[in-house]
């Protein structure tokens, strides 16, 4: 994930699920939706009900707060129109609500059964992703970017886990690619009906087009399908290639993959990099030479690991400590696939360029700081600091102990985390556990303003490239 544009960064940043609600989920937690709606390419809009079976578990006595699409009509014209609510016998209508810039509070009460209500609403496609994508998109990565309303259980926190079943009627060929897998497809005349599933997803991902092709790959038991632009077909059938074959390679690395198939849809033209959703994940179109799409690929597949797998500790989902352990692998990947030494790779590779560079300018290097005082930074803080320097602090301590036993704590940290939050500390202890000495230490510093490489000597022993990757500014 590197150089997003703006809306995609903030829907990536802002991470709506609390470390505590991470750490006490279970089965008993996690709603269930049941989606029927009707896409309408006339008027732009999907009018729909979602049933929805709230854990009793969710509902305090201040009521149950439930948002539509963030923000308010003045802010976001695109938010979910509300038709009504029902729950059992009572109907609320949107006027007999109080109103947030987020959403509405149903006055509902606590209670030792779980609540079911259907909400009826409309969620208007968005124009503006129409213009950038080409096609219609709701990614699904945070509350600004859904097309169902989301339930939150107090504060800023949501359920981290939901169940779909989502049936959509739709114009017959449609190409669609959604975060759940399809179970049936009827057709009459003009329209079809088309029925997904997914379980324990942290959003529902739904992308539309009418001009593009699908291309499905299989290898090995996963199924890899792509969205492919009319004029980027052969790029994109590259990417679905490059990725079942990845998908294969982190199965034999840590014994699994998270899940059987995964999607992937083309981002902006006019950026390059990627981000993550659930069960597919999004390419963005400015390069696409088959040496970054082999980056991008094993970059944005670390991420159903570490970050939406083993998760964060921290409010920001993908933070330096997933990032870092995800980058981790993502160049042993590439490594043996161009057959170089690892520690070539880093050398003369991109995240010991960049890191040089924030050195070399003397920004902010601080890792882990609130998204306020991110928000006020004057240069890219998520790729040079979040990312780069992240992910080079994990290498220099993966180091120590060689690939084989690095691999080996990763999959241990991965088979205890699952769902739970990994913060630096526990990282570190975790790190020491497995032979590498003095991890709290090093990464108490790490985190710090002054990291420059003369600090870190042994760290550093032998990596520190011959040419000089600091000449250009930050951001060219």
């Amino acid at each position: 994930m590197k150089n997003l544009f703006p809306i995609l960064l903030l829907c990536l940043l802002a991470g709506c699920a609390s470390t505590e609600t991470r750490l006490s989920e279970n089965r008993a937690t996690i709603p269930r939706y049941e989606i029927e709606g009707t896409v309408d390419m006339t008027v732009r809009e999907i009018r729909a009900t979602a049933d929805i079976t709230i854990p009793h578990a969710l509902i305090t006595d201040e009521g149950l707060r439930i948002d539509l699409a963030g923000m308010s009509d003045e802010i976001n014209p695109d938010r979910l129109r509300l038709k009504r609510i029902t729950t059992g016998n009572r109907t609320w209508l949107p006027s007999d609500l109080t109103h947030d810039e987020l959403g509405v509070l149903l006055p509902v009460a606590s209670s030792p059964r779980d609540l079911r209500l259907a909400i009826e609403y409309t969620a208007p496609l968005r124009d503006g992703y129409k213009e950038d994508l080409g096609y219609d998109s709701f990614f699904a990565t945070s509350r600004w970017s859904v097309w169902y309303p989301l339930i939150r259980t107090s504060g800023d926190d949501y359920p981290p886990h939901c169940d779909f079943t989502v049936q959509l009627d739709l114009p017959a060929g449609m190409q669609v690619l959604t975060s759940g897998r399809e179970q049936k497809c009827e057709g009459r005349d003009e329209r079809e009906t088309r029925t997904w599933e997914a379980t324990h997803a942290s959003g529902f991902a739904l992308n539309l087009a009418d001009d593009h092709d699908l291309i499905t790959i299989d290898l090995e038991g996963f199924r890899v399908t792509v969205l492919a632009p009319p004029d980027q077909h052969e790029e994109f059938a590259a990417a679905a290639r490059l990725t079942a074959r990845a998908m294969v390679w982190y199965r034999d690395l840590y014994g699994f993959f998270p899940v059987g198939q995964i999607g992937i849809a083309p981002g902006a033209p006019g950026y390059r990099g990627g981000f993550p959703a659930e069960n597919l994940y999004y390419i963005h179109r400015a390069c696409l030479d088959e040496d970054f799409l082999m980056e991008i690929t094993a970059h944005e597949l670390g991420h159903y690991f570490w970050g939406m797998y083993a998760r964060s500790a921290s409010r920001i989902d993908l933070d330096w400590v997933m990032l870092g352990m995800g980058i981790w692998a993502d160049q042993l990947f590439l490594a043996q696939q161009r057959e170089c030494d690892l520690d070539e790779l880093w050398r003369n590779g991109e995240w010991m360029e960049l890191y040089l560079k924030a050195v070399d300018k003397g920004v902010d290097q601080r890792l882990g700081i609130t998204e306020e005082e991110e928000e006020v930074l004057e240069f890219d803080y998520n790729t040079y600091i979040r990312h780069a320097k992240g992910a080079l602090g994990i290498f220099l301590e993966a180091r120590k102990i060689g690939q084989e036993r690095f691999a080996a704590l990763q999959r241990r940290i991965l088979a205890e985390y699952r769902d739970r939050g990994l913060s630096p500390e526990i990282m570190a202890l975790l790190f020491e556990e497995a032979g590498i000495e003095d991890a709290s230490a090093f990464f108490a510093d790490w985190v710090g303003g002054d990291t420059s490489p003369d600090r870190f000597p042994r760290e550093f022993d032998g990596l520190i490239p011959s040419t000089d990757p600091t000449q250009n500014a930050i951001g060219e």
